[in-house]
């Protein structure tokens, strides 16, 4: 009864979806195409007001853009004196009321000149902005550049920055930029709805997703986000909840910004009323049909399928003689008829069922494979769906066939004669391991195998059983490891393994007459651009690199990756120097063009060393050197150019080494010592301290200058161990003057990046202090800014833990670095010292005196002491003493002395300790 009741239910619910089926189509239908006009009308009207905000919005900040171009165009930032800078400034202010404020900089940031609209300004002497986002992007790519939206801090209003940079037009490089901060307020307006769309609701957002302008200004303010990308149509609005949204998205000064136009959903898609009525009444017509076909079912269909659904039943509980009723002719008594015809015909299959299990059971229990069976004439007789899965035959096309079908053409010959072979042994048994080979499938692809044969014999018949399975997941691993293990897994591009495979195969076979180039690329200035725009940025210019180098590469050079940003473009057989010319001249071209990354114009050259075989080496090895040695060179003399090696540069490359090793034993033996240099307060000219300067005195080379060792102390990574060297001898130094009873002055030493990076080195210096019984008041460490741009959070922890031991902080050759001027917040500086380029021209060099007072007024707004370096004449310290400047060092007052004669600078204040 349950089966009736189950077939009864599944009866009516067919004849009621006959019924319904066609209108529900029908309703269906007309409501998608109410939907779909509704949809295109409502985002009709969302792309509209979507363009109408881009159109404002990029006419609002290119009229701004063109405001700060026209100065630009007209005459230039570097043809500006001082007053021609601040009247540009004043003037720009004055004519457009959108900006706040307007700067003049020069090409490393420093401020010129600044106007504002709400705060007294001075022309110069203000800090440097090349922290800012436009700024950095205005210097890297050399084109306009727009920031992002942060608050005037004066009126608490919201202000996007400008960048537009003056060209030089001899070199094409900036040699200035004109910064301006610009009312953002306008935008916000742009958002507001229209009349009669109040439900719409506009907002604009930046590279990052940040909601920038809004309808609702607390939006803004809040610093909302929106995850990129904005996907047009149904989804999750700004609030979270469902709704219609379409996106405009558009390209200002580098900068990337989307418009989103969003309505709430069900506002979006309300149908008309008249729609609804339709497709009401169409659901009623469609139930009366199908209550009408579900009475006359019964009447015909379900009481003739119940009489047949007992003999069912019946003949499942054993009774294999039962047989249906046959009452009509229709479907419902041929079936009863087909059902007593079956019924009759397994009562005589279930005879031979037994057999036939026995006889394959053991070898179809797994699935995952294919499994089949084949008889002594290499027929198949047993096939399971994992071979169905793998061969895509079904069992009933292949059952029967030559086993040979599930090979390629060329190997069935020869499984014929195996097969043939094996039935003319005397048992016919086989057992193999498991070998790998090509299978073809049903559609005649190929794919590899691992096939175990064994034989057995059931019912004196020989029969051979086969596990196939499909390896081609780990063929392709395989694969990929092998490519991975001679190409470079970022760029694709060969690497070293290859690279010296080829050397190694051209150069012994090289004749008289025969060249091979060899081209060793490196970028330059890649560093700044990881140190700027993150790792991440620098490998996917990596790839865009490569992707140009591969256009180069032709059908017999070969480029590969050598590490890092550096790059081998291998030429065989170039028949001259003047080919070789050429190539790296195509080099330089293709990596001449900006490369385009996220929105970004980013100028990457190259300089190139290039060794010829046989001439500069024989071997891999010697000649990857050479042209690396080039290389450099080429770096040397200005970068984006070429050089062949010379003779000259080995040589160069020979005696520098010659230099590492003498300066690593000189180091080991103690040839290093130290100098000093007094430091003058101006106000006064007395000795208030010294510097600590690394000298050498090597056995073999004698005295040997600061700018020779001290580069290679840093490539070779004994920077580190010279600084240790050097602080160690300040502190011994110092230690000596107090037991000889004088009154022992601060000494500033230098600390190196290597040093730095040491997580204690606090501690390492607090138990040198403790060792030598000084106090941390005479030890000051000085640091240059690039120092400070590795790891922030770090470099931060160690300065502050010094800092709390009471050892003063300074910046020395301030002003000539790269880094954002936020460190002097960030860091417990208590010194910057004036870098002597600054100084040399002082008085009378404009520029060198309006850095000079930009440095010493900031330091006195945050209260630092100012030391300026190599101060040679009266009139250089008479100019710095009167604008400020604290402390001095340079050859007017001493030149760096021995210890024992910094010594006579120090008053007597006790009676020496007696010797022990």
């Amino acid at each position: 009864m349950a089966a009736d009741i189950s077939l009864r239910r599944k009866l009516r619910v067919a004849f009621v979806g006959l019924a319904l089926g066609p209108l529900l189509l029908a309703g269906l239908a007309l409501s998608v195409a109410v939907y779909r006009l509704q949809d295109r009308q409502t985002e009709a009207i969302q792309r509209q007001v979507g363009r109408a905000i881009v159109s404002d919005f990029r006419n609002y900040l290119g009229t701004l853009i063109l405001e700060l171009e026209e100065p630009v165009r007209r005459q230039g930032v570097a043809m500006l004196d001082a007053r021609g800078r601040q009247m540009l400034v004043e003037g720009l202010i004055a004519f457009e009321p959108m900006f706040i404020e307007v700067a003049v900089l020069d090409v490393e940031g420093g401020v010129l000149a600044r106007a504002s609209r709400y705060e007294p300004v001075i022309s110069s002497g203000a800090a440097g902005v090349a922290h800012l986002p436009e700024v950095a992007a205005a210097m890297i790519g050399g084109a306009n550049a727009i920031g992002g939206i942060r608050q005037y801090a004066a009126t608490n209003e919201p202000m996007i920055g400008l960048a537009v940079p003056s060209i030089d037009p001899k070199s094409g490089r900036p040699e200035g930029f004109i910064l301006a901060q610009a009312r953002f307020r306008r935008v916000w307006e742009l958002t507001q709805p229209l009349p009669g769309l109040g439900h719409l609701n506009s907002y604009v957002l930046d590279h990052a997703g940040q909601v920038i302008a809004h309808r609702n200004p607390s939006v803004v303010l809040a610093h909302t986000v929106r995850p990129l990308p904005v996907i047009d149509g149904i989804g999750r609005g700004l609030d979270g909840a469902w709704s219609f949204s379409t996106s405009e998205a558009f390209v200002i000064g580098g900068r990337r910004f989307l418009v989103v136009v969003e309505q709430p959903l069900l506002n979006a898609l309300k149908l008309p009323v008249g729609t609804v009525l339709i497709v009401a009444l169409v659901l009623l017509f469609g139930g009366i049909g199908a209550w009408i076909l579900v009475r006359h079912a019964q009447r015909t269909i379900l009481a003739p399928i119940g009489a047949l659904a007992e003999a069912v039943r019946d003949v499942e509980a054993g009774d294999m003689t039962r047989r249906a009723p046959v009452t009509s002719s229709d479907e419902v008594g041929a079936l009863a008829a087909a059902f007593n015809s079956m019924t009759g015909r397994v009562a005589d299959l279930l005879h031979d069922l037994g057999d036939s299990e026995e006889k394959f059971r053991l070898v179809m229990e797994s699935a995952s494979d294919a499994l089949l069976v084949i008889d002594a004439d290499g027929r198949i007789v047993s096939w399971n769906r994992g071979a169905s899965r793998m061969f895509g035959y079904e069992r009933d096309e292949i059952l029967g066939h030559d086993v040979t079908q599930l090979m390629p053409e060329h190997m069935r010959e020869r499984h014929r004669e195996v097969l043939a072979h094996i039935r003319q042994q005397a048992d016919g048994q086989v057992n193999t391991d498991p070998r790998e080979q090509p299978a073809q499938r049903k559609d005649g692809t190929l794919f590899p195998v691992e096939v175990t044969l064994a034989g057995f014999s059931f019912k004196g018949s020989r029969f051979y059983s086969g596990i196939m399975r499909d390896i081609s997941a780990r063929k392709e691993a395989e694969s990929n490891i092998r490519f991975l293990a001679r190409h470079d897994a970022l760029t694709g591009l060969a690497n070293r393994v290859v690279l010296r495979e080829k050397l190694d195969e051209i150069l012994p076979e090289t004749g008289a007459r025969q060249l091979h180039c060899l081209l060793f690329i490196d970028l330059d200035n890649f560093k700044v651009v990881n140190d700027v725009l993150g790792h991440s940025f620098g490998d996917r210019l990596l790839v865009e690199v490569a992707d140009r180098l591969r256009s180069i590469e032709g059908g017999h050079n070969i480029v590969c990756r050598h590490g890092g940003d550096e790059f081998i473009l291998l030429a065989p057989d170039i028949q001259s120097r003047e080919k070789a010319v050429e190539l790296a001249e195509r080099v330089l071209a293709v990596m001449s063009d900006a490369f385009a990354i996220d929105a970004q114009a980013i100028e990457v050259g190259c300089s190139i060393g290039i060794a010829m075989a046989p001439d500069d080496g024989t071997d891999a090895e010697t000649l990857i050197r050479k042209a690396d040695i080039a290389m450099y060179k080429a770096k040397e003399k200005g970068r984006l150019g070429y050089q062949f090696f010379t003779a000259a540069m080995d040589r160069q490359m020979i005696e520098r080494r010659e230099l590492e090793k003498s300066l690593r034993r000189g180091l080991r033996d103690g040839e290093l010592f130290i100098h000093l240099q007094p430091k003058v307060r101006l106000l006064g000219g007395g000795v208030t301290g010294f510097e600590a300067l690394a000298r050498w005195h090597c056995a073999e080379h004698g005295m040997v200058p600061p700018a020779r060792f001290i580069p290679v102390a840093e490539e070779c990574g004994l920077i580190a161990a010279i600084g240790d060297t050097v602080l160690r001898q300040t502190l011994e130094t110092m230690a000596g003057w107090r037991s000889d009873g004088r009154n022992a002055l601060p000494v500033a030493v230098n600390l190196s990046a290597g040093q730095l990076g040491n997580p204690a080195l606090a501690s390492d210096i607090d138990a040198l202090l403790r060792e030598y019984g000084l106090p941390s008041s005479l030890l000051e460490l000085e640091l240059t800014e690039s120092m400070l741009m590795g790891d922030v959070d770090q470099v931060r922890a160690i300065l502050f833990r010094l800092k709390d031991l009471g050892i003063k902080l300074s910046i020395d050759d301030f002003g000539t670095g790269y880094s954002s001027l936020s460190y002097l917040k960030r860091f417990p500086v208590d010194v910057l010292k004036i870098d002597r380029s600054f100084v040399a021209d002082l008085p009378g060099d404009p520029e060198g005196e309006a850095i000079c007072l930009a440095i010493i007024r900031m330091a006195k707004a945050l209260s630092l002491a100012v030391v300026a370096e190599g101060v040679e004449t009266e009139a250089q310290s008479a100019f710095l003493s009167e604008n400020g400047c604290d402390f001095a060092q340079g050859f007017l007052f001493a030149r760096p002395l021995p210890a024992e004669q910094a010594a006579e600078y120090l008053p007597l204040v006790c009676t020496p300790d007696p010797p022990t």
